[in-house]
């Protein structure tokens, strides 16, 4: 059977158990300590705090074991209205009393210290170059030329001053079209080479991903159309990142709804 624990207040220090006892069970009290205890489990229980103005904090599913998973099996997440927003899948051994981990990407079990060291950047990086190459907002899409470009947008508005950047070695300008809330950054090597290298959508725009996400989509609905593409880790109050820095779909919130998007790299 399965049982939502909730953290209602952030904690300063826990105590997972006396120096005086001599045998520890497993049991909800001893999960809540020892998952609390975590510093992943911490920074979210943080973040949950700000997300709700300190009305809540983090959540646990716990599941006690059975015939067919031989240990305890803990979600942690966030416990909206809407649903339960996992961030971690925890396992507990009823006898050891070790902790191991799913690795959401290879679908593994692990213990604590090798899901730390896995290096799953150089994977979200890959997954993110993957959705620069497949992923549009509206019908603009990356490295689509000035051709293309004007037939979708028309003329932009304005114009930034070209500059070329020492990280690329290509020109880059800014093209904005106000009344749609859209700016492009366009690169070009030769003028006739121009192409988009980065989406940006505000407030003003109806487009959407290929994925159905726009502006206005919640929070859970982008952590749920792209959670194969976020590590949870990286997820802060105000921004979601689908892939990396270094490529990928940059969501941006107010209120648990999408602000902003932006399709490209933050950083080279």
């Amino acid at each position: 059977m399965k049982k939502i624990l909730i953290v209602f207040a952030v904690f300063s220090y826990l105590i997972s158990c006396k120096s005086n006892q001599t045998k520890i069970s497993v049991n909800e009290k001893f999960i809540e300590d020892t998952l609390l205890s975590l510093k992943e489990v911490q920074e979210k229980n943080l973040l949950i705090d700000s997300l709700t103005n300190h009305k809540q904090g983090i959540s646990f599913i716990t599941e006690k074991p059975s015939d067919t998973e031989p240990n305890w099996s803990i979600q942690v997440g966030y416990n909206c209205d809407e649903r339960f927003e996992t961030y971690f899948q925890f396992y507990i051994n009823p006898e050891s009393k070790q902790i191991s981990i799913l690795d959401f990407i290879s679908g593994n079990k692990l213990s604590l210290e090798n899901w730390r060291n896995i290096g799953n950047d150089s994977v979200y990086l890959e997954l993110g170059m993957k959705l620069l190459n497949t992923e549009q907002i509206g019908n603009l899409k990356i490295n689509m030329p000035e051709t293309e470009i004007t037939k979708v947008l028309g003329i932009p508005d304005e114009k930034s001053k070209p500059l070329k950047w020492e990280t690329d070695g290509l020109f880059h300008q800014d093209w904005i079209f106000k009344e749609k809330g859209i700016e492009l950054d366009v690169c070009w090597e030769k003028p006739t080479d121009l192409k988009i290298s980065g989406i940006t959508v505000d407030k003003q725009s109806k487009f959407k991903t290929l994925r159905n996400i726009g502006i206005g989509s919640t929070r859970f609905e982008v952590l749920e159309k792209y959670k194969k593409e976020i590590d949870s880790r990286t997820i802060d109050m105000n921004s979601i990142i689908a892939g990396s820095v270094f490529g990928g779909i940059f969501f941006t919130f107010e209120n648990n709804k999408v602000t902003n998007i932006f399709i490209g790299a933050s950083a080279e």
